[in-house]
C-alpha cells in the first residue's frame, strides 16, 4: 500500500506541474491556473481513488477518504505548519474574506448530505454546482487583485512562457495513467488490509489513506510556513477541503450512491465539525499560534485513536 500511495502522490505532482506548464503555454492566467489546476492536482489522489472505489463497489472508502483528508488537512497539516513557522501563522486578512464562511457552509452541506447514511445522485449534483459557484466567486472577486496573482505566481514563476511542446501533454497523459493504476492498487490494498486486521475499510481510508493523499498539502504547507507565507498555507487547505467535499464527493456520487459507514457519522463527522470550528476560532485572532498548532495535533491524534479503536 505504501508503494501505491507513493506512486499516486508522485504521479499527482507530475500532473500538477505539467498541467501548469500547459496552462502557461496556452496563455491561461496564473490565478486561474492556481484556482483550478493546482487545487485539482493536489486533490487528484483523493478524486481518482474515490471514483475507482465506487466502481469496485467499495463506496464507503469515499467518505472515509474525504472526511479523513479534510480532518488531516486542518488538524495535522495546519498544526505542523504552525509549529514549523517558529512563531505563529499570521495573516491579517484571515477573517476579512469569505474563505472561512464558504468552508463552513460547504462543511455544513456535507454534514446534511451524509447524516442519513447515504450520499445520492441529487446530493452529488448539488455539491458539483456548489464548487462551480465557488470558482465563479473566486474569478469574479479576485480578478483585479494583483496581490493574489502574485501569490499563485509562486508556483509558476520558474516556468517560462513558451510554446506547448509535444512532451507536455504526453507527460500529463502518462501521469494520469499512473494515477489511475496506483489508485486502483491503493483501493485493493485498503480492502485487503481491512480484511486482514478485521476493521472497516472506511477506518483505513480515514487514517492511513487520508494521511497519504494529504502529503502534497503537507509538504507545500510546511515549506510555505517556514517562509512566513501563512496565506499560502491556509489558502491551500481551504481550497483542498472545499474541493474534497464538493468535487471528490460529487464526482464519485455520479458513479453510484455512496454508503456512509456508522464510524464516519459517529466519529469522522464530529471531528470534522470540531476541526472546522477550531479553524474559525483561530481566524478571529488572524493568527494560529504555536500553542494552537500543538492543540490541533493533540486533537488529531485523539481522532485517530477514536477512529481506530471505536
Amino acid at each position: 500500500m505504501l508503494i501505491s500511495l507513493a506512486v499516486l502522490v508522485k504521479s499527482a505532482d507530475y500532473f500538477t506541474a505539467y498541467s501548469e506548464k500547459a496552462g502557461v503555454a496556452l496563455g491561461v492566467s496564473q490565478f486561474i491556473i492556481g484556482a483550478t489546476i493546482v487545487s485539482l492536482g493536489t486533490s487528484m489522489p483523493e478524486l481518482i481513488t474515490s471514483i475507482i472505489a465506487v466502481i469496485q463497489g467499495h463506496s464507503e472508502i469515499v467518505s472515509g477518504d474525504v472526511i479523513g483528508s479534510n480532518i488531516t488537512n486542518i488538524l495535522l497539516v495546519v498544526g505542523l505548519a504552525a509549529l514549523a513557522s517558529g512563531n505563529s501563522l499570521y495573516n491579517r486578512k484571515l477573517s476579512e474574506n469569505l474563505d472561512i464562511p464558504i468552508l463552513v457552509c460547504i462543511t455544513a452541506i456535507l454534514f446534511i448530505s451524509v447524516r442519513d447514511g447515504v450520499f445520492t445522485l441529487v446530493e452529488a449534483i448539488i455539491m458539483i454546482l456548489a464548487y462551480i459557484i465557488y470558482i465563479a466567486y473566486l474569478i469574479h472577486s479576485h480578478k483585479s487583485e494583483k496581490n493574489l496573482e502574485a501569490r499563485v505566481k509562486q508556483t509558476t514563476k520558474d516556468i517560462p512562457k513558451k510554446k506547448l511542446h509535444w512532451h507536455i501533454p504526453v507527460i500529463i497523459l502518462i501521469s494520469t495513467i499512473f494515477i489511475a493504476i496506483s489508485a486502483n492498487w491503493t483501493v485493493e490494498s485498503v480492502v485487503k488490509i481491512s480484511q486482514i486486521l478485521n476493521i472497516g475499510t472506511a477506518v483505513v481510508a480515514g487514517s492511513v489513506i487520508a494521511i497519504g493523499t494529504s502529503l502534497p498539502e503537507l509538504v507545500v504547507s510546511i515549506q510555505a510556513a517556514r517562509k512566513k507565507q501563512a496565506g499560502m498555507v491556509l489558502g491551500n487547505i481551504f481550497g483542498s477541503n472545499i474541493f474534497n467535499s464538493t468535487m471528490v464527493m460529487g464526482v464519485s456520487g455520479l458513479f453510484g450512491t455512496l454508503i456512509i459507514p456508522d464510524i464516519m457519522l459517529s466519529v469522522g463527522v464530529v471531528f470534522l465539525i470540531t476541526a472546522t470550528a477550531f479553524l474559525v476560532f483561530s481566524s478571529l485572532s488572524k493568527h494560529i499560534s504555536l500553542f494552537e498548532g500543538g492543540l490541533y495535533l493533540l486533537v488529531y491524534f485523539y481522532f485517530l485513536k477514536e477512529l481506530i479503536f471505536s
